[in-house]
Formats: C-alpha cells, sequence, structure tokens
C-alpha cells in the first residue's frame, strides 16, 4: 500500500464498503477476514506488529498460499500479524487475476518495464514478472521490502522482478523517477487498493514522479472505501489522466472492482 507520515483514527465505514480483507486479517468469521483497522493505517504505522525494518528478520506468523490465477499460479507468504499492508486485499487479487487472464484493455506486460505501488506482499507486480516484464519494481515502506523480497524469491522471479522502499512525497528522488530515467522511463504503474482521500497529495506527487506524459499507463484497481475516496478519485486523479477507460471485473471469490487505464496527460 502506500505512504505518510500523519496517524489517523480507524474509519468504521471500511468493512461496510469492501465487505473485509483476506482471512490473514485473523478473523473468526468463515471464509472471509474482518478488517483490522482502515488500509490507509498501511501508511502511519497504527497495526505494525514487531520489528520488520528494511535488513531486519520478521519473526513472526507466516502463512503461505498458492494462488490460482488460471494461467498463472503464485505462491504468495503474507505476515498476517504485522501490519494490514503485509495482507493481500480484493483489488489486489482481481487485478492480478485480470493481468494473468490478459483481460482486454489491459497493457501486455511482457517486456515491458513495470512498477507497482503500495505493493504489499506484491501479488500483481509477482504475476507480471511471470508474465514476462523486463523488470518489475515492487515498492512499498521499506519494512515490507522483506516480505516482498521473499515472495520474488518464493516464485523464483530474482531474474525480473525487485524489491525496493518508496515512500511516495520523495517519489522524485527515487531511481524509478522519470527524471531519473532519461529515456527510459516506466511503461506501466500498477496500484491496487490505495486510493484514500488522506492521501492525496502523497499518491498524486508519486503518480507525476515516476509516469511520463502520454507515455507511461497507469493501471488503478479500485474498489469504494467511502464517499470521499470517491470524490478524490473524481477530482484528483482520473482528471490528471487523457482518455481514462473504465473496466468492471470481479470474481466469486473476490468480489469486484473497477479498473482504471490511463496516461498522464
Amino acid at each position: 500500500m502506500g505512504n505518510s507520515s500523519k496517524e489517523r483514527s480507524t474509519c468504521p465505514g471500511c468493512r461496510a464498503a469492501c465487505g473485509g480483507c483476506r482471512p490473514c486479517s485473523n478473523s473468526a468469521e468463515a471464509g472471509r477476514g474482518s478488517l483490522r483497522g482502515d488500509p490507509s493505517e498501511v501508511r502511519n504505522g497504527a497495526a505494525a506488529v514487531g520489528a520488520a525494518k528494511e535488513g531486519e528478520a520478521y519473526t513472526g506468523a507466516r502463512k503461505h498460499e498458492e494462488v490460482d490465477l488460471g494461467s498463472t499460479t503464485v505462491i504468495l507468504e503474507t505476515w498476517p500479524n504485522f501490519r494490514i499492508g503485509s495482507c493481500a486485499w480484493p483489488s489486489g487479487f482481481l487485478l492480478a487475476k485480470a493481468l494473468s487472464e490478459g483481460l482486454e484493455g489491459l497493457p501486455v506486460v511482457k517486456g515491458q518495464q513495470v512498477a507497482e505501488l503500495g505493493a504489499g506482499p506484491g501479488l500483481p507486480g509477482l504475476v507480471c514478472g511471470k508474465l514476462g516484464a523486463a523488470s518489475v519494481s515492487l515498492t512499498d515502506y521499506a519494512e515490507l521490502v522483506p516480505l516482498l523480497r521473499q515472495n520474488i524469491k518464493l516464485n523464483g522471479l530474482e531474474g525480473n522482478c525487485s524489491a525496493l522502499a518508496l515512500d511516495w512525497p520523495l517519489a522524485s528522488q527515487s531511481s524509478l523517477a522519470v527524471a531519473r530515467r532519461p529515456g527510459s522511463p516506466l511503461d506501466v504503474v500498477l496500484a491496487a487498493d490505495v486510493v484514500y482521500f488522506e492521501e492525496q497529495d502523497p499518491l498524486v506527487d508519486a503518480l507525476e514522479a515516476l509516469m511520463a506524459p502520454r507515455q507511461t499507463v497507469l493501471v488503478l484497481a479500485y474498489r469504494e472505501r467511502t464517499s470521499s475516496d470517491r470524490l478524490y478519485l473524481q477530482e484528483s486523479i482520473l482528471p490528471r489522466l487523457e482518455a481514462p477507460r473504465r473496466i468492471d471485473y470481479g470474481s466469486p471469490e473476490h468480489g469486484s472492482c473497477e479498473i482504471y487505464i490511463g496516461c498522464l496527460r
């Protein structure tokens, strides 16, 4: 997920908006987990348990599963007792499945340079690695980089995937920024479950830093959490895209999401 330092309280409407996250949230409900906090907590660390800063070992519980995405299977490790960002969220599963299936309207990632923002365990980006992307940069908080590296290793994708810490407000200083990749900007930027009205400036900063106008394609998977998020999407993100396209996509297991595709103006 993303990055910001300001603490804020849990939004009571989140579970009503999305129906809860995956079972790794330690819910007692059968088949589906309940949220232990707002997804935006991933950005301020309020849900963090233990230490897993970059370079340190996470020693808590680990969950492994084989995620069948049709033409692609991904081995995914999650850390259920660490923070919300160390679990997989519904829009991430749906975006990964849509990419795996080659859903019409999505960019072809084979041979492309791809980055995923707020990757968490990195499922969509890992799928791109398996589909033959030239390079995939999985980004999130520094403390989630070890989890991303582990999932890259579990899937044998060390050749074309890497894990990087990315602080959204400082994205212009990243090696992924357009200004630091003269003549070779990213081809595709993926993002799932990252639209929170509290993060307007940081997310917009990151998109503008990493995307070359009219060249880099944004693939954004969105599931409504609050009406404020919808307003932020409609007023702050979509207007920055040139003729954005929307695809509604879903599955019986994970519900539905909206996928937006477009380039910066």
